[in-house]
C-alpha cells in the first residue's frame, strides 16, 4: 500500500506521461473524421498566446505520429501521391472554444490539387481531441 501511494504522489509530483490522443483516431468510433474543411469561423494564434505550452505537446505528439494523418487521409480520400505534412498554424475557433491545428501536405505533381490538409480540434480548456477533418486543397 505504501508504495502504490508513493508511487501515485511522484507520478503526480513529476508529472504522469499522457496517452497520446493522436492514437484515438485509429480507433473504430472514437473520434469522429469529417471529410470537407474546418467549417467554423477561426483566428490563426500569432507570437506569444495563452496556448504556447500546452500547443508544444500537442504539436510533439502529433508530429511523433504524423503516419496517422497520413492514414486518415488515404482511408478517405484516393491517392497514390507520398504526403509529408508540415505543420501549418494553430487557431482558435472563439465561437466553440475549441483550438485547431492545421497539418498541409503538398502534391509533389500539382494539376487540380496544391495538396491535403488535416485539421485537428481540440476542446478548450481541457485539450482533449474532439474531432478531425481532411480536405484536398485544390490549386488557386
Amino acid at each position: 500500500m505504501r508504495l502504490l501511494i508513493g508511487a501515485l504522489t511522484v507520478c503526480c509530483l513529476v508529472g504522469c506521461p499522457n496517452r497520446s490522443q493522436i492514437i484515438l483516431l485509429t480507433e473504430p468510433d472514437r473520434i469522429p473524421v469529417e471529410v470537407g474543411h474546418y467549417p467554423d469561423y477561426v483566428e490563426v494564434l500569432y507570437g506569444q498566446h495563452a496556448y504556447g505550452r500546452q500547443l508544444a505537446a500537442i504539436r510533439k505528439d502529433i508530429e511523433a505520429h504524423e503516419s496517422i494523418l497520413r492514414r486518415l487521409v488515404r482511408e478517405r480520400i484516393a491517392l497514390k501521391a507520398p504526403l509529408e505534412f508540415e505543420f501549418k498554424y494553430a487557431a482558435v475557433d472563439t465561437s466553440r472554444t475549441r483550438l485547431i491545428l492545421r497539418y498541409f501536405a503538398p502534391d509533389p505533381a500539382p494539376q487540380l490539387t496544391a495538396g491535403w490538409e488535416v485539421f485537428l480540434v481540440y476542446a478548450l480548456p481541457r485539450y482533449r481531441l474532439m474531432s478531425a477533418w481532411v480536405a484536398a486543397v485544390p490549386l488557386e
